[in-house]
């Protein structure tokens, strides 16, 4: 499914209390990004290249989308993660980042290993309206 995301920020970071924040801006950071084959690196890689801009390095590499705003409330850097995250975590200590143009929706996928059917990635694909396996 397509997932909205946010670029956030520690809370006392001049990015958080910014009206709007460009791209050029935000290349400029210490960046906490998921590895360099993962979709929402991607897309992170593609807002970049896409407002003429060299996608940044990342500090850290990290995939899991909790750890990264646990990384960012430590003030290790500024991070991007699913809306929906940032949303279900409201005490996480981080603040979204209003940047402009925004990032554009971008496709979510669970991976998961072959093997007996597990009864929570079926409830899974039940509430996403997929056939079981």
């Amino acid at each position: 499914f397509d997932s909205e995301f946010d670029v956030v920020a520690p809370p006392d970071h001049p990015l958080a209390r910014a009206r709007t924040v460009r791209w050029e801006r935000l290349a400029q950071e210490r960046w906490i990004m998921p590895t360099g084959f993962s979709m929402v690196r991607r897309l992170l890689e593609h807002v970049f290249l896409r407002e003429g801009l060299k996608p940044p390095q990342p500090v850290i590499e990290s995939t899991g989308p909790i750890t990264n705003l646990r990384l960012v409330a430590a003030g290790l850097g500024v991070s991007a993660v699913p809306r929906a995250v940032l949303q279900a975590t409201p005490d996480a200590g981080v603040r979204r980042v209003r940047v402009q143009p925004p990032i554009e929706p971008g496709p979510v996928g669970l991976i998961y290993r072959e093997g007996p059917p597990n009864p929570r990635i079926e409830l899974l694909r039940a509430a996403l309206g997929l056939a079981p396996r």
